[in-house]
């Protein structure tokens, strides 16, 4: 790094997707389980945060995924298993909220926590409680496994981030692509193959419950803002 070049600068440059927010006057470095590359020794003495503006949205693929498989561990009740779906993809709604980072306070254990809390004495179901507690954490190990912006496992303790790749990394294309992706989908594929069981039992849950243009409406629109995600920044993932 140059004498007199910013180390947010640096950092953006050498991590790709992680960016750096400067509005707190002493803000913490978010470092990795395994730091992906070694600071230089003019970097270590400056402490920043995670900031909102990743250059990718979320891709819910994967959470979807293990919402299903993990839900369906427990029962195979269509509305477990859409409660499930649900709580996979919950907390990256916080990308949709103005003002909230992205992988910020609401990806921590301790919201998790509070909210299957809120959930329990909503419903008074325990196994809607265990569904929401043990998804949403996987949603969080997940996205500490490979990801953009790393996850501050100890907040408010401490707004240290932790991440054992970026996605931009060979290893976490390996482990997005292959363990936590491929093997619950062929699972699902043998399973539906054995026995006729499928995810499209939610949609028909659904289905009998939410006016049909709502909801394939919200499927459709669901579906091209995924193409988009993946077309304007997941598509080198395919080629890498």
């Amino acid at each position: 790094m140059g004498g007199g070049s910013d180390p947010s600068e640096f950092l953006t440059r050498q991590y790709g997707c992680i960016s750096i927010l400067h509005s707190d006057p002493a803000p913490h470095l978010a470092t990795s389980l395994e730091p992906v590359r070694p600071l230089p020794p003019s970097t270590e003495t400056f402490k920043y945060k995670i900031s909102v503006d990743s250059t990718a949205m979320p891709n819910p693929i994967t959470h979807l995924v293990w919402g299903y498989f993990i839900a369906r561990g427990f029962s195979k009740d269509p509305k477990y298993l859409a409660f499930g779906m649900l709580f996979a993809i919950f907390l990256d709604f916080d990308y949709l909220i103005p003002g909230v980072a992205h992988h910020g306070w609401i990806h921590t254990p301790l919201f998790v926590l509070g909210l299957s809390a809120m959930i329990w004495l909503v419903t008074r179901d325990k196994l809607v409680f265990v569904l929401s507690l043990s998804i949403m954490m996987s949603h969080l190990v997940f996205d500490t496994i490979a990801t953009q912006d790393p996850i501050m496992w100890l907040w408010p303790v401490s707004t240290e981030a932790y991440a054992l790749w970026t996605i931009n990394e060979l290893a976490a294309l390996a482990v997005i692509k292959v363990y936590l992706l491929l093997i619950p989908l062929m699972w699902m594929w043998e399973t539906w193959k054995r026995t006729g069981e499928s995810p499209m039992v939610v949609l028909e849950w659904l289905d009998a419950r939410i006016p049909r243009p709502v909801l394939y409406g919200t499927a459709v629109s669901a579906a091209a803002l995924l193409a988009f995600v993946w077309l304007n920044d997941y598509m080198w993932m395919l080629t890498a």
